[in-house]
């Protein structure tokens, strides 16, 4: 298969794609502020890079590899394990004062069955009996008749209700107000409920099952332009939440690491033809960049792995589609949301059930149970799998001479860089950041590149692609 390819090189008529805006939505019936998952999703694929022979180097950004670096200064590291004698990444000021958090320190690597515990509390996979006594079993969440889950109904205190909301519903439950009208769409061409009632109080139910019915939007052009407007039709969802406040009417957060809970798991009778995202929404990711974390996110922002009967979902799984890690400590809601597509719109009908709480420990190892460290990342870059302070970006994650390093934040646009000990920021016309790969120095790139397919073809030329399932040939100057 061809494809085309990003280059180190200088390259005429060059297209490079501008990131869109988040958007903030407000849910109707305290659901708060609905992410938008697809705003920044890959829409079409560029005609190349404006990459640069050696680049130019942008005021705190990498020379060559990808052009400019970021104008916008240094920011700080999530702190790393020192590991064999190294160093933490350094705290470092800029775009908003964000500092260091500190390293994660180990006494060594997981040893024989049932593996060893590491001074910050992260006990491999088998060695950890769920708290509670509820060791490979979990805690059911069952609603009454409206769909209010009552903190009196389980052992761990999670209250909260259910609600159903969408792109052509405002927050007063009208038309008029959706997100997907205010962006200048007719109301008939936005996403929309019928089932739970927008009109009505409570998510009524039969037997524990929450139906969904409705219809997921056919994505529309933003009025005067060719963009795709994914922010004002993000599509429909159901959710509950974990702490939620009828006195207050707010959201507050639950600590599932403190409760013992390790992950959640559900059945569904169908899965919605435009697929679903099974979202966990943490504070300020509601309408951050990309928006909440959830199952199988990636930032071609694929569907969530969900199957028609029973899923399990554990928090590792569960990640931002700009690489933000879930912090279990801070969870606010579970949404599941259909998404939206630009072919067509889309029916959906399915119904969720069982949901429970999960107390068995991660069959992969992968539990965090220092809540200085809550936050799982897969080890890449020389750094091994490891549990991070909350708010650190997994997909910046790297090993600067047995250091382990990485930056805070959701944004494709930072990388850590082994040389000054901190983050850089790119910025257009070169946003997309990689680290370092193999014989790739760290540096940044044309927008929807992915650093995986980034290679090295000598002479300080380096290559990547557009499309994560292609590989460049250095003789054929070409992704196939």
């Amino acid at each position: 298969m061809r494809g085309i390819a990003a280059t180190s090189r200088a390259m005429a008529g060059v297209s490079v794609r501008a990131a869109a805006m988040s958007v903030v939505v407000s849910a109707w019936l305290g659901a708060g502020c609905f992410p938008d998952p697809e705003d920044l999703r890959p829409h079409t694929t560029p005609s190349g890079g404006s990459t640069g022979g050696g680049g130019t180097t942008g005021t705190g950004g990498t020379p060559g590899l990808g052009g400019a670096g970021g104008s916008a200064g240094t920011l700080g590291a999530a702190g790393g394990r020192p590991g064999a004698g190294g160093a933490t990444g350094s705290g470092g000021a800029g775009l908003g004062g964000a500092t260091g958090v500190g390293g994660h320190t180990s006494t060594g690597g997981a040893t024989g069955a049932g593996g060893a515990t590491g001074a910050g509390g992260m006990t491999a996979a088998g060695g950890r009996t769920g708290a509670g006594g509820y060791a490979g079993a979990g805690l059911v969440l069952t609603p009454d008749a409206t769909g209010w889950i009552d903190k009196s109904t389980n052992s761990v205190g999670v209250q909260g209700g259910w609600y159903g909301f969408s792109d052509g519903i405002g927050p007063n439950g009208q038309t008029s107000t959706g997100i997907c009208e205010l962006g200048g769409h007719p109301a008939s061409t936005c996403s929309m409920l019928t089932m739970p009632s927008p009109a009505t109080a409570g998510f009524p139910h039969t037997g524990g099952r929450m139906c969904a019915v409705g219809t997921a939007a056919r994505v529309l052009n933003k009025p005067g332009t060719t963009t795709p407007d994914f922010g004002s039709m993000y599509g429909a969802a159901i959710a509950f939440d974990f702490n939620y406040n009828s006195t207050t009417m707010t959201k507050g957060t639950f600590n599932a690491q403190a409760a013992g809970v390790t992950g959640v798991q559900f059945d569904i009778d169908a899965v919605p033809a435009n697929g679903m995202h099974v979202q966990l929404q943490t504070p300020g990711t509601d309408a951050g960049l990309g928006g909440p974390p959830y199952w199988g996110g990636a930032q071609t922002f694929p569907a969530s792995p969900v199957h028609a009967g029973t899923n399990r979902i554990h928090w590792a799984d569960v990640v931002g589609p700009y690489g933000l890690g879930l912090d279990p400590t801070q969870l606010e809601s579970m949404n599941f949301a259909v998404v939206t597509q630009t072919q067509s719109s889309s029916n959906f009908t399915f119904c969720i059930s069982n949901v429970t709480l999960l107390k068995d420990p991660d069959p992969q190892g992968r539990d965090c149970t220092d809540p200085t460290f809550p936050v799982w990342c897969p080890g890449q870059n020389g750094a091994p799998d490891d549990c991070w302070n909350a708010g650190v970006n997994c997909n910046t994650v790297v090993s600067c001479a047995g250091a382990e390093s990485a930056c805070k934040g959701q944004a494709q646009s930072r990388y850590f860089d082994c040389t000054t000990n901190t983050c850089l920021v790119c910025s257009d016309p070169n946003p997309q950041a990689c680290n370092a790969l193999g014989t790739v120095p760290a540096g940044c790139w044309p927008a929807g590149l992915f650093c995986s397919t980034v290679t090295d073809c000598g002479g300080g030329q380096y290559f990547g692609c557009f499309d994560p399932s292609l590989f460049y040939i250095c003789s054929a100057d070409l992704c196939y």
